[in-house]
């Protein structure tokens, strides 16, 4: 069975960043380093514009609905960065920036210690293995699950996606855009071979059977839609008096994700009677 709606109404997901200290350059696409809190807390932060920042933590959510590790974002406000951090960001991106470089509003992940590589060779159970939150990537388009540095085993074995931001609407990196998110199909239960989606996908779903992908797609099918659209909702009003988002958006993630769950709940009896294997997904239409 799948967890209860989020309450996040009394959840704080905007973080003053007054106080913070640069640490080291974080890795990925998108420019940011990781700091450390007046109170010892470390996050990695990342410089994103408002509709990439409510995307990755409505994303975060919505993976939370289904019991898949994340870690938890906030939107950071009041941020400065460091000299040495801008330096760095110079020296990695080629551009000039001033020694008061500030954003609006940035992204902040909390710190999590002792991440492992993981083999995906290896067919792990529960949520130790990628199969468990396959589905949940199918449903999110999450085309960069695997991704470098993106899914890493924490300490208590279990996998964590890391970075979440190539979901739904958003690719990965902030100046690479937005796309396509439909709310007619769910192609990546047809295929993770296409051009879109990484190849590498397909490498951590071999270990794995029908019957385990099945699960791990019945886990979202089984989502209400008021749960969908709460959380949804929920993450908005729990944003949107420092991000820049319209109601009117947050509404149509919640449309194309319920469509999306519910074509995946048709699917699945489709799957029941044809059967979808690792190296033939393309024939479930």
């Amino acid at each position: 069975m799948v967890s209860r709606t989020y309450k996040l109404k009394k959840i704080n997901l905007i973080k003053d960043t007054t106080g913070f200290e640069y640490i080291s350059r974080k890795k990925g696409g998108n420019p940011g380093g990781v700091y450390q809190s007046p109170s010892n807390v470390k996050y990695i932060v990342k410089i994103m514009d408002d509709e990439h920042i409510f995307n990755e933590i409505l994303a975060s959510y919505m993976y939370k609905l289904l019991n898949i590790p994340v870690p938890d974002l906030y939107v950071g406000t009041n941020f400065t960065f460091s000299n040495d951090n801008i330096k760095k960001l110079e020296t990695k991106n080629g551009v000039k920036l001033s020694a008061d470089f500030e954003v609006k509003n940035v992204l902040l992940g909390k710190w999590i210690e002792g991440l492992k590589k993981v083999n995906f060779d290896i067919a792990y159970k529960g949520k130790a293995g990628y199969i468990y939150g396959a589905g949940a990537d199918m449903w999110l388009a999450n085309h960069d699950v695997i991704g470098p540095g993106n899914l890493l085993r924490g300490p208590n074995g279990m996998l964590i996606r890391i970075d979440v931001g190539g979901s739904m609407f958003m690719r990965a990196r902030t100046n690479s855009g937005k796309k396509t998110f439909s709310n007619t199909n769910v192609p990546e239960v047809n295929s993770y071979k296409n051009e879109e989606i990484t190849k590498v996908i397909s490498r951590a779903l071999a270990p794995y059977s029908e019957e385990q992908l099945r699960a791990s797609l019945a886990r979202v099918a089984e989502l209400k839609n008021k749960q969908i659209k709460t959380t949804v909702m929920n993450v908005w009003n729990s944003t949107n008096q420092v991000l820049d988002i319209p109601k009117s958006l947050a509404t149509t993630y919640a449309d194309v994700l319920i469509k999306r769950k519910n074509i995946i709940a048709s699917k699945l009896a489709t799957m029941n009677s044809v059967g979808i294997t690792n190296k033939n997904v393309s024939s479930i239409e």
